[in-house]
């Protein structure tokens, strides 16, 4: 941190930035006590400041320790909500790969919490294989994860993620 401040100044938004990363990778690798603060954070955003409201969001869009559930409906809000974002390549190319190695993760190492694993997983590792490159692309498999695991999508997102898949964005 000593070396950030000779180089900023005393910058709160860089070492809460900073802070707040730390806690997303420790959350990610199983820290219980900053999973919760990152969850927390993700779903009352406003307690920080706007520049860095999207990471706890996106943090909990790659969990492996939230409900499947969970992770699909941030998975999805964050492709409705962050459409802006994601027409600059330099973001939307690692959230979509984001998407897939989440599921193809799912797919090769924890099929039994698909509704027919044996149904799902081959058509899962299937989609995962193919190259993502647009927000149309990433609301179709979104949909597709959403059958395997029976989700039951509020009707305004559906509506809004088939229409993303109709305008081939």
């Amino acid at each position: 941190m000593k070396l950030l401040e000779g180089y900023f100044g005393k910058n709160d938004i860089i070492y809460n930035a900073i802070d707040l990363f730390e806690k997303g990778v420790k959350s990610n690798f199983g820290d219980e006590k900053d999973f919760e603060i990152i969850k927390e954070y993700a779903y009352n955003n406003e307690k920080l400041p706007e520049p860095l409201q999207r990471l706890p969001y996106l943090t909990c869009c790659a969990s492996k320790h939230l409900h499947l559930n969970e992770v699909l409906s941030f998975q999805a809000s964050a492709l409705l909500n962050l459409s802006n974002l994601l027409q600059i390549k330099i973001w939307a190319i690692p959230f979509f790969k984001m998407v897939v190695n989440r599921w193809k993760f799912l797919a090769e190492r924890q099929k039994f919490l698909f509704s027919s694993p044996n149904l799902w997983a081959p058509i899962i590792l299937e989609a995962t294989s193919t190259e993502i490159n647009s927000s149309s692309d990433c609301a179709n498999l979104i949909l597709l994860i959403g059958e395997a695991i029976k989700v039951n999508w509020p009707s305004e997102m559906l509506e809004k993620l088939r229409i993303k898949i109709k305008n081939q964005e």
